[in-house]
């Protein structure tokens, strides 16, 4: 039988870089650091992929700003990028159904 499903995932390495003595630079913002103008570019993104398919968001309010910062805390890219192409991904791979379709 096999025992793979008892391994532990390997952690992220964040020590010094071998044979440098510094650490890896860790250029993705954390999402409790997005600045306004970042909530503001993540609604634009938003609403420039959906198009037409889904309603688009007119108002930045801390509804929205809590679910942008919610959904980039568990991308793998925590960044406006990372955060686009999560949503182009749903654009091009989700069911009829989230657009209104059966």
């Amino acid at each position: 039988m096999n025992q793979l499903w008892n391994l532990k995932p390997l952690t992220p390495y964040r020590g010094p870089l071998p044979g440098t003595g510094r650490k890896k630079p860790n250029p993705q913002p954390k999402p409790d650091q997005l600045s306004t103008q970042d909530y503001q570019v993540a609604l634009a993104i938003y609403n420039d992929t959906v198009a037409d398919r889904l309603p688009h968001a007119v108002e930045l309010n801390d509804k929205r700003r809590e679910g942008i910062k919610r959904l980039m805390g568990q991308l793998a890219r925590k960044d406006l990028q990372g955060f686009r192409a999560y949503v182009e991904a749903f654009v091009t791979h989700a069911p009829p159904f989230y657009f209104g379709g059966q």
